[in-house]
């Protein structure tokens, strides 16, 4: 959190500069790193009920990366489904 501020503030105008912190990310190869059973941990901790999709991330990365976020600066998009709120 206070690199992306940091380095918002110091790079603007020039760069903007945000965080994208992904929750738990289903994808076709997610039995490699994790089991059916870990899988599934995470979905019951996850307020929404299920884990993040990769689309979901690249969606919101190219939001950032489009002229529609022209002023979005030091942001840090949660894309978690509420599982990391504090």
């Amino acid at each position: 959190m206070v690199f992306t501020h940091t380095l918002a503030k110091e790079l603007a105008p020039q760069v903007r500069t945000n965080s994208v912190m992904p929750g738990t990310v289903e994808t076709q190869h997610h039995e490699i790193h994790s089991t059916a059973e870990m899988m599934e941990n995470y979905r019951k901790q996850t307020p929404l009920g299920r884990n993040t999709f990769a689309e979901e991330v690249a969606s919101s990365v190219l939001f950032l990366a489009s002229d529609m976020s022209s002023h979005i600066n030091g942001a840090l998009i949660d894309i978690s489904g509420g599982r990391f709120l504090r």
